[in-house]
């Protein structure tokens, strides 16, 4: 987002200078270029000079957002799938019942039984073989569980440092374009500019903060499932692998930036009120000079 923010931004002023073909470059537009280019055989003040100008400008923003929007995506995909392996283990031990019953079925057809009613087959009393598939079950699942939660952690120790590039800067960047747009002496240009900032500085933070917590709330809910699911009907060697489970499920699955923060809806509220609080005094030191 910052990078697009940018891009429209270089865009604009270089096109703007290009087209003002009886004008010389000032030195003004060059400060308004993201880039600072040294092109001593280009003359800049006819046209082809600044269209080669204009080239490199644009090429080197274009490299930029397509890198930054590369990591931003890559990262985001990483968390949120891992959230999907989350909501795929509670759907395995909420269909705990569904799977049991349909593998019944299975046996029963492959022994040369043609069942026309599941309910014939859903006794009170299971055998041996029943409560044996059940303890199975569940040991895959902690299984399942057990190497999403050490996924989750190969997957911090690999993203730490490139979140931490991409967003570690995105408080100061609120604090300072939320500054400039309540200062009074600017144009238009600079609001609408500043705005955009502002917004795409917002939006980044909160979309990775947000893929965080879904991936909190997903982590925290595999426990209510594993409690939810029918442990009370079956036999003991199955209730003690229950607790096993719950206590694995207590520690939620979280992505942090570095050692600094985690990714959540806390961090995003604590980031915005600093920020804030940070603008305010800005505007008080400002009125006060």
């Amino acid at each position: 987002m910052l990078s697009s923010t940018a891009y429209m931004k270089a865009f604009l002023h270089i096109t703007e200078d290009v087209v003002d073909r009886d004008s010389p470059l000032k030195e003004e537009a060059w400060k308004k270029m993201p880039f600072v280019i040294y092109l001593p055989i280009v003359d800049v003040n006819n046209v082809s000079g600044r269209f080669v100008i204009l080239f490199f400008q644009l090429f080197l923003s274009t490299a930029l957002l397509i890198t930054a929007v590369a990591v931003d995506l890559t990262c985001l995909a990483l968390i949120n799938q891992v959230s999907a392996q989350f909501r795929y283990l509670m759907a395995l031990l909420e269909n705990m019942d569904e799977e049991h019953n349909e593998w019944k079925l299975r046996r029963k057809e492959i022994c040369g039984q043609k069942p026309t009613d599941l309910q014939n087959f859903q006794e009170n009393i299971e055998g041996e073989e029943d409560e044996q598939w059940y303890e199975n079950y569940l040991k895959e699942c902690i299984h399942r569980h057990q190497a999403l939660l050490a996924y989750v952690d190969d997957l911090n120790d690999l993203m730490n440092l490139p979140v931490f590039i991409q967003i570690g800067n995105v408080p100061i960047l609120v604090c300072l374009t939320g500054f400039n747009i309540t200062e009074k002496d600017k144009s238009i240009e600079q609001s609408v500019m500043f705005i955009a900032f502002f917004s795409a500085s917002v939006y980044k933070l909160f979309l990775y903060c947000w893929f965080g917590q879904n991936l909190i709330n997903t982590s925290e809910q595999v426990q209510e499932t594993v409690y939810g699911c029918s442990w009370y009907l079956r036999r003991e060697r199955f209730k003690k692998l229950v607790p096993m489970m719950l206590m694995r499920s207590s520690r939620c699955a979280k992505m942090s930036a570095s050692v600094f923060f985690d990714l959540s809806f806390e961090t995003f509220s604590s980031f915005m009120n600093t920020a804030y609080s940070y603008i305010t005094l800005l505007n008080q030191m400002n009125e006060s000079e």
